[in-house]
């Protein structure tokens, strides 16, 4: 029906015979904004077509959120804001999943996912960066005392290379997935 209707609109707006900001469903007038939420409800993931350079640049914008809240499931004390952390990243990671190149809708490799999310956030200094990033959070949260840099890096970046791999293989159906795999990456007692 919302399909139907989304064709029907933009026949007619074609045509000019109806107005662009909306139109008519069950008799009421209705925004083409809610017409293309209830489509995209009806999708898994959304899906966006992008060019290369902007889909390199949404990751990009997006990393370093990312890793500063892996850096926090994985170092900080206090547990109240843990489920916060999960589904900002989850919310973050969806965008990136999907992503898909113009013309044809294919994905990015999975090196490029990877180059951008982790070697370009730690790689080559990754234990130095992480303490810094650790240090600069102590101000703000309790952090463990036990934490091991080696084994928090170890698990960021493996965290990368499965995501890369996952979302250069479509292998994110539903957000539900995305989540499951950031709990996967556990909190601070992994």
């Amino acid at each position: 029906m919302v399909d139907a209707t989304v064709s029907k609109t933009v026949a007619a707006r074609r045509t000019g015979s109806i107005p662009v900001f909306g139109t008519i469903i069950r008799g009421k007038n209705v925004r083409i904004s809610e017409i293309l939420k209830r489509v995209s409800q009806s999708r898994s993931i959304m899906e966006m077509a992008s060019s290369k350079k902007d889909a390199e640049f949404t990751i990009r914008s997006l990393r370093d959120p990312i890793n500063e809240y892996l850096v926090k499931l994985a170092t900080v004390s206090e547990h109240r804001t843990e489920d916060h952390w999960r589904k900002e990243i989850t919310n973050w990671l969806v965008k990136i999943a999907g992503i898909t190149l113009k013309p044809n809708n294919t994905r990015l490799k999975a090196i490029t996912y990877y180059n951008i999310l982790y070697h370009g956030y730690y790689d080559p200094n990754d234990i130095y960066s992480l303490s810094v990033q650790i240090e600069m959070l102590s101000g703000d949260y309790v952090i463990s005392p036990d934490i091991n840099l080696e084994n928090i890096i170890l698990r960021i970046k493996n965290f990368h290379i499965d995501f890369s791999q996952k979302s250069a293989n479509g292998e994110f159906k539903i957000r539900g997935d995305i989540y499951d795999f950031v709990i996967a990456f556990g909190g601070l007692n992994i």
